[in-house]
């Protein structure tokens, strides 16, 4: 069964002052989830009156949302969105209950900061003061996972592995598990090319190339090498840190040195 909610419709007041209704329509439409240990929500329809986010908090034990604490989020643009990927930070469980739940972008763009100790930036869309948001059930199923082929000896694939793909022409980054083989989620850095002859608008970045670990691991750099962008991705939320602006045509960076993401090689930072 699918449910739908709206921004009109009062679930929870859940105490928060200062909250605001975003511009325009917003709504989202959830149904059940099966269970699985990849953390991988699916959220059939959102309708976003302004840029913002899709957060998942847990139930307690007497069944409303825990907040402001949340298990996953996912930036969403204005406007309305199909099967939308939220990835959770833990697997999920056959019986629980979670909440979905719209936010607003008001603090720094494109990272979500509402939690314990920030609850006046990005708070939850709402009418009145009291938040608007919907349950859902996660069930049971047979989760497999099956070992991807190597070549050679290696350790086993690992559902926490992730895969990042730099998309040149949706000027977007993908993240895939490795162990199912299964697309988790995109984070769009750019507008879409129109064609193969009629490059994007040069709004945002363009020309999405290449690819940078730092060390530690924590870091991702995406380079865009039209858009002249070098940007830093946090791998444990997928959300943009940083822009910073290069030489002419960067491309592929082979190594990030660190602190503060002063040097890339093959990317033209100074």
């Amino acid at each position: 069964m699918k449910h739908i909610i709206t921004s009109s419709l009062l679930i929870f007041g859940l105490g928060f002052s200062g909250l605001t209704l975003a511009a325009g329509t917003s709504s989202l439409e959830t149904t059940a989830q099966p269970s699985n240990v990849t953390g991988v929500v699916k959220i059939p329809t959102v309708t976003m009156g302004e840029n913002g986010f899709v957060v998942i908090h847990e139930s307690n034990a007497a069944g409303k949302p825990v907040v402001p604490n949340s298990v996953g989020f996912t930036r969403i643009t204005k406007g309305r969105h199909s099967d939308v990927i939220v990835i959770l930070n833990r697997p999920l469980q056959p019986g629980e209950k979670l909440f979905a739940m719209l936010h607003r972008d008001t603090g720094k763009a494109g990272v979500y900061e509402f939690g314990p100790g920030s609850v006046d930036v990005d708070q939850p869309i709402a009418v009145d003061g009291k938040v608007a948001l919907k349950a859902f059930n996660i069930t049971a199923t047979n989760d497999v996972v099956n070992q991807a082929p190597t070549m050679g000896p290696a350790q086993p694939i690992s559902n926490r592995d992730r895969v990042y793909s730099a998309d040149q022409t949706s000027n977007t980054l993908t993240v895939i598990n490795p162990a199912t083989n299964t697309v988790l989620g995109t984070l769009p850095l750019g507008d879409q090319r129109l064609d193969g002859v009629l490059g994007p608008v040069d709004t945002n970045e363009v020309n999405v190339h290449g690819l940078g670990f730092s060390r530690d691991g924590r870091h991702l750099l995406a380079i865009s090498v039209t858009s002249n962008a070098a940007q830093v991705i946090d791998a444990g939320s997928n959300s943009i840190v940083q822009t910073m602006r290069t030489g002419r045509a960067p491309h592929p960076a082979r190594r990030i040195y660190q602190p503060r993401w002063k040097n890339c090689l093959g990317c033209g930072l100074r």
